[in-house]
């Protein structure tokens, strides 16, 4: 037999490319059933799927293995949550200092971090950022939100804190109302910027994800299934208790926080009709915010509502803390 025919190498090929389509599948259509296997990047599958390949051409030299190859590469810059931004590396990030005005309006400087329950303030970290509006997870303490607030913003600027939750919003402006819905951990707060104009804010953390990857277990494929429904059911909840409770989608709303799931996860789907991905839509370089050390997920996310216009994103790794933090420029159309 020859060696081009080896019956292994065509298998290894084959296996890369069902692993491929099987891939392109469930990363399109994002069915709950198989949430264990699109939790886990594509670009992990990709490597998986190239490995096979590599192996079967230089040990067997089968065939179809650079169309293999050729496949896998398109599947993970298309479809990638990573790719877009870094083909974008050229576009001006988010500086320190206040934002670049965009057509002579001044943009609304946005940041969501999880404070990672560290014990110091924050303010030398977002001063720098000259931040408008700050969400933040995980506060240890509440004296330090409100340190933050009098910092950044002295006599202007306000916050809110939710004991219960450890999460709270500081920003340049008042806080007209604040309503807390104890069944979840979130803030939903009514603000009146220094323009005047009134926003909605949803400061969110959602259901803790589900560390079990053990593919060969039923069990770890039923829990990540059960994971994302119940982020789901909250992603719905914060979009029905702003339309009960507030002028959305009349009035402009922020949706940020700590969501627990990869940015390409179904769950937040629900939020695409009414808000867009911040950094999706116009972020620079590597977005994956978990863990700070080696960022595998982007779990810390800004959606906007189209009544904004996302201008510029980054992350920003912080010293100490678990999670990167993430910066969006918005102008308020």
């Amino acid at each position: 037999m020859k060696q081009t025919r080896h019956p292994l190498g065509l298998a290894l090929v084959l296996l890369s490319l069902g692993l491929n389509l099987l891939t392109i599948i469930f990363f399109i259509l994002q069915p709950d059933l198989f949430t264990a296997f699109t939790i886990i990047p594509i670009w992990i599958w990709g490597l998986l799927g190239l490995f096979l390949s590599l192996v079967s051409y230089f040990l067997f030299q089968a065939p179809l293995t650079l169309f293999t190859s050729a496949a896998w590469f398109v599947s993970i810059f298309a479809l990638s949550d990573e790719a877009p931004a870094l083909f974008r590396l050229g576009s001006p990030p988010p500086q320190t200092g206040h934002p670049t005005p965009y057509l002579n309006r001044k943009p609304i400087r946005v940041i969501s971090c999880n404070w990672s329950s560290y014990d110091r303030s924050l303010v030398p970290i977002l001063q720098p950022w000259q931040p408008d509006i700050v969400f933040i997870q995980e506060i240890p303490h509440p004296y330090l939100i409100k340190q933050l607030a009098d910092e950044l913003y002295g006599q202007n600027g306000d916050y809110r804190y939710d004991a219960q939750h450890l999460c709270g919003v500081v920003l340049r402006g008042r806080i007209k109302k604040a309503l807390l819905e104890p069944q979840y951990r979130s803030q939903y707060l009514t603000a009146r910027l220094p323009s005047g104009d009134f926003m909605e804010l949803v400061n969110l953390h959602l259901q803790p994800a589900s560390t079990n990857l053990s593919l060969w277990r039923p069990s770890c494929w039923k829990e990540q299934r059960r994971n994302r429904i119940e982020r789901r059911n909250e992603l719905e909840f914060a979009l029905a208790f702003l339309r009960e409770y507030t002028p959305f989608p009349s009035r402009p709303a922020l949706i940020a926080g700590d969501f627990n799931a990869p940015a390409t996860d179904g769950a937040t789907r629900v939020l695409q009709r009414d808000f867009t991905d911040t950094f999706q839509a116009v972020g620079t370089g590597w977005g994956n915010t978990y863990h700070r050390r080696f960022p595998l997920l982007r779990l810390d996310q800004i959606h906007s509502s189209h009544h904004f216009l996302p201008l510029r994103s980054r992350t920003v790794s912080i010293p100490n803390f678990e999670h990167r933090m993430l910066i969006s420029d918005l102008l308020l159309e």
